[in-house]
This record gives C-alpha cells, structure tokens and sequence, in this order.
C-alpha cells in the first residue's frame, strides 16, 4: 500500500483536506479509498460490501515517536433496530472493534452484527451505491464526492475534523473512553463524519487505537 508522502505539521485541531494529498505520488502517511483487501484480514472477508474503507493512514502522523503502524477509517451503515443483531463486549450499537494483524483488521464480531430487516435493506444498498459512486469519481478526477466548484472557487471539505489530541466525547465528558486490560486509555487518533464521503450517511465516528493489544476501537453517533 503507498502513502502520500507529504507530511503535514499537525497540531490537536488540524483538519486535513482532500487537496492536500495525490495518491498518485509516492507516498508515506495517508492513502484515500484503500482496496478493502488491503484493509481487512482474509478472515473477515465476510464484511466486504458492507464495511467501506475509506482512507488508510499512518500513525506516525500524529506523532513521529509512535510505531510505524497502518490504520484505517472505514464506514458501514448498521440497522440500530434490527433486534436479530448480535453484540458481544466488542461490538454494539455504538462501537466496534478490530483486531489489528499485519496492518489489516480482524472484525471482533460476528456475521451476525450485520443482520439487517428488510425495510433497513435499502439504506444499506443505497449507502453500498453511494460508496461505488464516490470511489468512481475519486478514480477519475481525484476529487472527493463533497468538493465542488463554485464559481471557480473551489469548496473543499475535511478528510478528518481532527488528527490526535482529545476526542469529542471526552471534551464532553462522555464516560466511554475505551480501555486497555491494562487500565490505561487507548490512543485518539482520528474524528471524521460518514458525509464527507457518503452524502447520505449522517455519522459522526472517532477511532482509537491501543498498541499494547493491537485493538482498534471506532465508536459513532449519529447526528
């Protein structure tokens, strides 16, 4: 997999833009629409067209001193009233958890999270086309879905809203920072919304990640 090699310095607020990359370069940190074999372990290849890969990165970019470790920002659209779903202490209606192999991830739940009603079916292929859609535009004209001209000027919007530094929910004080084994708090890493990739997906997600366990954890609300 290529990285854009690019470094941009990052402080606790920094938004990353479409324009500031081109995967078509050598590259070292950050890679949009990664091929989902090259984000997902051969085990979990159950999740394919239902879990959409969205940019892969490297951790070193938010900090030089961290290991040289492959992550990903992904996004599925998960039916929260189908009452068949099975959760574990890994997977629920607001969070899901990786292992990470290799740089790829093991999905820690079952086929069985995915289950979707029927009338939830349509939002799940709609998602599913509006991803294709995306990915066919980015291949042609490296923009993303939510970049647009206007009047010559050129609107762009966030690949991330912010790189490291404190999440969202533990500004706010949400009790649901997640926790090694150990007892210690796993690494922010990353805050992005479904919609500036899939226009119709109104997710809000932050992804973590702990070294120790090679887990990743990707929590969400909906806003």
């Amino acid at each position: 997999m290529e990285f854009e090699d690019k470094r941009v310095v990052l402080d606790y607020v920094h938004s990353i833009y479409p324009s500031d990359f081109d995967n078509s370069a050598d590259s070292k940190y950050v890679k949009l629409f990664p091929l989902f074999e090259d984000v997902f372990h051969l085990e979990s290849s159950f999740c394919k067209g239902v879990i959409h890969p969205l940019c892969s990165l490297n951790l070193k970019l938010l900090d030089s001193k961290l290991p040289d470790i492959i992550l990903h920002l992904v996004h599925f659209n998960d039916d929260p009233y189908e009452s068949t779903r099975v959760f574990n202490e890994y997977c629920d209606d607001y969070k899901v958890t990786f292992d990470l192999v290799k740089n790829k991830y093991v999905f820690k739940g079952g086929k069985e999270y995915f289950n979707h009603s029927q009338d939830w079916k349509q939002w799940i292929d709609r998602t599913h086309a509006d991803y294709e859609g995306v990915l066919a535009d980015y291949k042609e004209t490296g923009l993303l879905l939510r970049q647009y001209s206007d009047s010559d000027n050129i609107v762009k919007e966030e690949i991330f809203t912010k790189v490291g530094g404190i999440a969202i929910s533990r500004l706010m004080k949400m009790d649901n920072y997640p926790i090694n084994d150990s007892g210690e708090e796993f690494i922010f890493v990353a805050e992005y919304y479904a919609c500036h990739f899939c226009k119709d997906d109104a997710k809000i997600y932050e992804l973590y990640f702990d070294i120790k366990s090679s887990k990743v954890v990707l929590q969400w609300a909906y806003t």
